[in-house]
């Protein structure tokens, strides 16, 4: 059938597929992910010239068309399909800007205006015709950030409306709590909830915030709790974290607040980073029932030191609470690492992990504590339950994060431990240096060592004593639920 990817082009599979499929006898649906991409340097896939993807989407919606009209009998088939195809077309116009490389006079814009359906479309190819493709992209812009605009006022009003509901039926509020796909964040927000309910506290999970802020204090009472979820999210690394806990603390000036256990981290080498801890610090010490619990002694000690104003408490992170008794068949290595600004490991120290894990045991698993997806309250326990399950069916984790060490010292796993770029690994492994089946070491050089120790090793973690650290945030929360907080 001459059924080959055209060279010269990227998106040619987009041309191919179709091809094969309308020549196909019989077509099959398989419901798994069964191909992987190997990503490699200087792919012409993963090129980010811009003119290279609009001629190559131009000439491969052309030749879809050419295919469409001569390969496709049934009338209603074609009109269904170039409906479809007038519309990516339309998309392809705007993402790529195509009027920028002279490829303008190559789009179909007749067989648009003839084959899209509906009056969305019809208006989006007739403002093509009469205007150009250039306006076109603006006016399609425009509508598209008009759009976002209006979705999300209406979003924050259903916010703003469900928090003054709900504000006075609870004793605290919880804020800053994720809904982006950090699993060890959930599961931070997840026992800051079980804690509070095993000392009879009722927590508001408020997860919208930043400009709805001024409005949420104002109609907070002030005899309200504010707690902010603990995490690694206070100082310049995660600047925009940051920002919506400055907002946090200024708004509730009224409230008692108290932040869950967080590692802060400020870059004080540059001015611009200076400003920035000036600028915090100031806010900071500005509200007067402010209580910070940091989950490691760089945290703590850098706060007494640095911000001395800060009533400031030290106490393990919040993920370590966590509870796990479900048992599996241990199979292979897991090897949970870093790709964000956070991690130190090299791309050559990562593969030399990769190959000496792959040489040790016959199922090797890449995983991560983040996911793209983002994850609602509603889904939270489930994400954290099936990413333990994960831990737990693992013969031995390798991890460079932090609650990829603290879900293999709940499951019991077998742990080796390499550093990033925050302090809060290497603090936060003198809450658990006890479990001897967690290592931790920046030196790649005992690794083969390490795995030889770690072999035949698995671990109890012992969440009562655990328990017994928390004692100080406990001591604080109870006290102002009471009324008896000084």
């Amino acid at each position: 059938n001459n059924l080959v990817f055209e060279s010269g082009i990227i998106h040619e599979d987009e041309l191919w597929t179709p091809r094969v499929l309308i020549k196909a006898s019989t077509i099959m649906f398989l419901p798994y992910d069964v191909y992987r991409y190997r990503l490699r340097e200087n792919s012409i896939t993963g090129s980010n010239n811009q003119e290279l993807h609009a001629k190559s989407l131009v000439y491969v919606m052309n030749a879809l068309s050419d295919l469409y009209i001569t390969e496709i009998s049934d009338k209603k088939s074609l009109n269904h399909i170039m409906s479809c195809w007038a519309d990516e077309y339309l998309w392809v116009i705007t993402e790529y800007e195509v009027y920028k490389y002279g490829f303008k006079n190559k789009i179909r814009i007749g067989e648009i205006l003839r084959y899209g359906k509906g009056i969305k479309r019809r208006v989006k190819g007739a403002f093509l015709l009469l205007f150009g493709f250039r306006f076109y992209s603006i006016f399609v812009a425009f509508m598209r950030n008009a759009s976002a605009r209006k979705r999300h006022l209406s979003e924050s009003g259903k916010a703003f409306a469900r928090y003054i509901q709900s504000v006075r039926k609870f004793d605290a509020v919880l804020i800053n709590t994720p809904v982006y796909g950090n699993i060890g964040d959930h599961a931070i927000a997840q026992e800051v909830h079980r804690l509070c309910s095993s000392l009879n506290v009722s927590v508001f999970d408020n997860i919208r915030g930043g400009r709805l802020f001024p409005l949420y204090a104002l109609f907070t009472p002030k005899n309200k709790l504010i707690f902010i979820n603990g995490g690694g999210n206070m100082g310049s690394l995660w600047p925009i974290e940051e920002i919506k806990i400055r907002k946090a603390i200024k708004y509730f000036k009224n409230n008692r607040i108290i932040i869950f256990p967080q590692t802060v981290y400020f870059d004080s080498d540059t001015e611009e980073g200076k400003h920035f801890f000036e600028t915090s610090y100031s806010i900071y010490k500005s509200h007067p029932k402010l209580t910070l619990f940091a989950r490691e002694r760089i945290t703590f000690e850098f706060i007494k030191t640095r911000m001395p104003e800060i009533d400031v408490k030290l106490v393990p992170d919040m993920a370590m609470l966590m509870s796990y008794d479900a048992i599996f068949k241990r199979e292979g290595a897991l090897v949970c690492l870093r790709h964000d600004k956070e991690k130190t490991l090299s791309e050559f120290d990562a593969k030399s992990i990769l190959s000496m894990l792959e040489n040790k045991y016959s199922r090797l698993k890449i995983t991560d504590t983040c996911v793209k997806d983002l994850i609602f309250p509603e889904q939270r326990s489930k994400m954290i339950k099936d990413k333990l399950d994960e831990f737990a069916s693992s013969k031995l984790v390798v991890t460079d994060r932090l609650h990829g060490m603290i879900f293999a010292a709940i499951t019991g796993t077998p742990c080796i431990v390499t550093g990033s770029l925050s302090p809060k690994l290497k603090g936060c492994y003198e809450w658990i240096k006890e479990c001897d089946y967690i290592e931790f070491s920046d030196d790649l050089g005992h690794l083969s060592e390490l795995l030889e120790k770690l072999d035949s090793e698995t671990g109890s973690y012992d969440l009562l004593k655990m328990r017994e650290q928390f004692e100080p945030l406990v001591k604080c929360i109870t006290a102002c639920v009471n009324g008896n907080d000084e």
